[in-house]
């Protein structure tokens, strides 16, 4: 699977790009693919698609160490760009 860097990012959206593959959500608990790549910042600072569904993927530390043990419902997405 190759990931595109997101393509448009501002306070509350971001469209990703996916070529060869799909984005992975948690739909409570379960996991579902999807290729829509349009996706926001809901309350609880979790990056979820229109319809409330978590992005699903490996975190980074703050050292910037990817921990591909396990996924986990990403946040803080939006911390990394400079608006």
């Amino acid at each position: 699977m190759i990931v595109k860097p997101i393509c448009r990012a501002d306070a509350y959206r971001a469209d990703g790009r996916i070529i060869g593959g799909f984005f992975q959500l948690s739909n409570n608990g379960s996991l579902v693919y999807s290729r829509n790549g349009v996706f926001q910042l809901d309350k609880n600072g979790y990056i979820t698609n229109a319809e409330g569904l978590q992005l699903m993927g490996y975190a980074a530390n703050s050292s910037s160490i990817v921990n591909m043990a396990q996924i986990v419902p990403l946040t803080d997405f939006f911390d990394r760009f400079d608006l």
